[in-house]
């Protein structure tokens, strides 16, 4: 069929172009120049009066004819086009969601008809002007006054000719305007399937090779196409026209015959077709996805959007039909055939789509392109962290979706709430995301939230989009450790203790910007009272503590004695346990035990809470024998009070001190068989000097049996021994009282 056409338009041009030079052979000159002259002031005055006549033409009362479509009478041409268009559907749908495209679909007759009237209408006033031509020649071009005068007619045929390749032209104006458009539809098919496309793309290839109905597919009209184009394309004659910018100037004309006003925008045929054309392949991609969001969805859905607003008509008829689409979805209707997006069995996830569908259908035109384009990019974050396969994971979607949050590199929540505060429809979907979080961190700490006081337990829907971005790494603090601390408790082996497992760094700064935020401090002593009741805490720190933990969460006055500081506090504690994992290793551990007092002594600390969680039986959870750990808390429960008030070279000397009496307890008690490396003169001296700085070490050398006989004198060689008497002895800052207990725990 494509090859026909080429053939038809060869020989009907190489037909004007023959009877052209005949023509123009005969004529001479003078009457060929006098005809082309008048052929082309008929195509001048085709191309302005076209618009009147079609106007004329799709007016005209036609209701005589008694054409009926979908029950109703035709009235004129126009009615009868756009109702043919308006009784497919899904169309039908679409224009009645959008005054822009029933706007355009009105204005669409005009164009078409323009482009081919023109056409006709050049021919019939050509045919027409002949008469014109005839006075002409039977009064200037007489043979009378003709005779004598060369009629140099090879120069009247190459007139001819010229003539002949103008009217060829204007044959071809609606041939060059719509092969223009499947131009474009063929650019856009093999940018599709080129090796170097897109996801995009990929998803192009497998989803419209093959029409599901069993009807043409997408890329066989495509194929189609571009035999029709190339054949046409290489016709001797539009090659011709080709060379010398015809075929240009060809679409040119056709674009300002079909040029209409629509809904105060000037447009025309190929920039909108052209538009249309170019999101078919992604439009097909979401009709044929169930609306299932993942990665294909999504970048379906980008390309269509970039792709529409490229034109002002499209960009308003997506505008129009955005809230349409929201309207019906959030009424549980259909849309176009298509159900609201699927997105989890989950309640209160879909909950944020039914909020977003509710704002969406609100929205103002203005701000709608933006907001689609942030949805866009929360789309991309929630698949690309794979969030859409969490939520609908059954039982496991809460281990999941925290697990997602608590990656390292991970700032999904930080990421959400920039995506979308900006927007006045989608930050009204922030507290649903936000709060189905927290929904999920509930499930994950198996709290049930009483009815009725839901408020307690969530965020406020009311915040703006200034406090959004203030809070945003605030949240992202909060929800990413505690969904840290909760992945590590859930994946830990049953052998493990879960205070050697969880982060109480972790936790503490979670608490602390929980309470420094503006967005989560409402839900925060709820949230606090669920994570320390939990199993995973509730297991390392006493019920009496986590009450001082969770009535210390209103008190901001640093000055107030039951004023926590949470970060501060966890950090110490974990510094120790961290310590205490490591006691029960290393051979020479002082480095690390000064590092760990500095820690629970530091500005901030809450001491009762230090006491309670480095109790004898959390150390030895955390590895300690029994020993040591009973040592090490009553040094914990000794130094919380005796470093205060101290300046820092005092500080210094007593952590010194105990650090030291704490390495030589747990050197012996680490070493399994024989003793420890014998402890030479000068480290005996350096090791009693220490001791005798710390007033703390010494009062429980004296006052604790757990630290009295933590050392265990049997890994102590006798020249250790020795050494050690020798620097008690000659020790001038110990009373006699103070060297007696210091040798009997060293068993000299």
């Amino acid at each position: 069929m494509s090859g026909t056409i080429s053939a038809v338009v060869a020989s009907v041009a190489l037909a004007f172009l023959i009877l052209g030079f005949v023509f123009g052979w005969v004529r001479g000159y003078q009457k060929s120049l006098a005809r082309f002259i008048i052929v082309l002031v008929v195509a001048v005055v085709a191309f302005f009066i076209t618009p009147a006549l079609t106007n004329g033409l799709l007016t005209l009362d036609i209701s005589g004819l008694g054409i009926k479509i979908g029950g109703g009478t035709v009235t004129s041409v126009k009615d009868l086009i756009t109702q043919l268009i308006n009784s497919i559907s899904q169309v039908k749908e679409l224009v009645e969601s959008s005054p822009t495209l029933k706007a355009f679909i009105d204005a669409i007759p005009a164009m078409i008809v323009n482009v081919l009237l023109f056409t006709l209408l050049f021919f019939l006033l050509k045919w027409i002007s002949m008469i014109i031509y005839g006075i002409l020649a039977a009064t200037v071009f007489n043979k009378k006054k003709m005779e004598g005068k060369n009629k140099i007619k090879l120069l009247g045929a190459g007139i001819g000719v010229v003539q002949a390749l103008l009217t060829v032209a204007i044959l071809l104006i609606p041939l060059f305007g719509f092969v223009n458009i499947a131009s474009n539809l063929n650019a856009e098919a093999e940018a599709a399937s080129s090796t170097s496309a897109t996801a995009y793309a990929v998803s192009y290839n497998e989803n419209v090779s093959e029409s599901e109905d069993g009807g043409i597919s997408l890329d066989r009209a495509t194929e189609v196409a571009s035999e029709y184009v190339s054949a046409f394309r290489n016709t001797w004659i539009v090659k011709v026209y080709s060379a010398v910018g015809v075929d240009k100037l060809s679409v040119s004309v056709f674009d300002k015959l079909s040029e209409q006003k629509v809904n105060n925008v000037q447009t025309n045929l190929t920039k909108e077709l052209t538009v249309a054309v170019k999101m078919v392949p992604s439009l097909q991609e979401l009709t044929s996805s169930g609306m299932k969001i993942d990665s294909k969805f999504v970048n379906a859905v980008e390309k269509a959007l970039d792709t529409a607003y490229e034109s002002d008509i499209v960009s308003n008829i997506v505008n129009e039909v955005i809230v349409s689409a929201s309207t019906k979805w959030s009424n549980g209707e259909t849309f176009i055939g298509m159900s609201k997006p699927a997105v989890s069995d989950d309640a209160s996830v879909n909950a944020i789509v039914d909020t977003l569908l509710s704002a969406m259908k609100n929205a103002k035109a203005i701000d709608i392109e933006s907001d689609l384009k942030s949805i866009v990019n929360v789309m991309n974050i929630l698949v690309d962290q794979n969030v859409f396969d969490a939520v609908s994971n059954g039982e496991d979607a809460a281990k999941d979706v925290l697990e997602i949050i608590s990656k390292e590199n991970s700032n999904i929540v930080a990421d959400l709430i920039n995506a979308l505060k900006d927007s006045p429809e989608l930050v009204q979907v922030l507290p649903k995301i936000i709060n189905t979080g927290l929904d999920f961190v509930y499930d994950a700490l198996e709290t049930t939230i009483p009815e009725g006081q839901e408020d307690q337990y969530k965020i406020s829907e009311n915040i703006t989009s200034m406090t959004w971005g203030l809070d945003a790494e605030n949240i992202q603090s909060v929800l990413k450790n505690i969904a840290s601390i909760y992945s590590d408790f859930s994946n830990k082996e049953s052998s493990e203790n879960t205070i050697e497992v969880i982060s109480l760094e972790k936790l503490g700064i979670a608490l602390n910007s929980m309470r420094n935020s503006a967005v989560m401090n409402a839900p925060g002593g709820k949230l606090l009272e669920s994570l320390l009741n939990s199993e995973m805490i509730s297991s390392v720190i006493d019920s009496t503590t986590r009450t001082r933990l969770i009535n210390a969460w209103s008190i901001s006055d640093t000055t107030d004695p039951n004023y926590v500081n949470y970060a501060s506090t966890f950090k110490g504690i974990g510094d120790m346990v961290e310590v205490a994992k490591t006691l029960s290793e290393a051979s020479s551990p002082k480095e690390s035990i000064e590092v760990a007092l500095n820690a629970i002594t530091s500005e901030g600390v809450d001491t009762s809470v230090m006491e309670s969680l480095l109790s004898s039986e959390n150390l030895q959870n955390a590895g300690l024998d029994a020993d040591t750990a009973n040592a090490v808390s009553d040094v914990v429960n000794e130094i919380t009070d005796g470093l205060s008030g101290l300046t820092e070279e005092e500080k210094q000397q007593e952590i010194e001190g105990i650090a030291a009496a704490l390495d030589i307890i747990v050197q012996t008690q680490n070493a399994e068989s024989g003793t420890i490396d014998t402890i030479d003169s000068e480290a005996a001296e350096d090791l009693v000097d220490a001791i005798a700085g710390s007033t703390i070490i010494l009062d429980l050398i004296d006052s604790s049996a757990n630290v009295n006989g933590a050392v265990d004198t049997n890994k102590l060689d006798s020249e250790t021994k020795t050494n050690l008497e020798a620097a008690i002895d000659g020790n001038s800052g110990l009373s006699a009282d103070q060297k007696d207990a210091l040798k009997a725990m060293l068993g000299i």
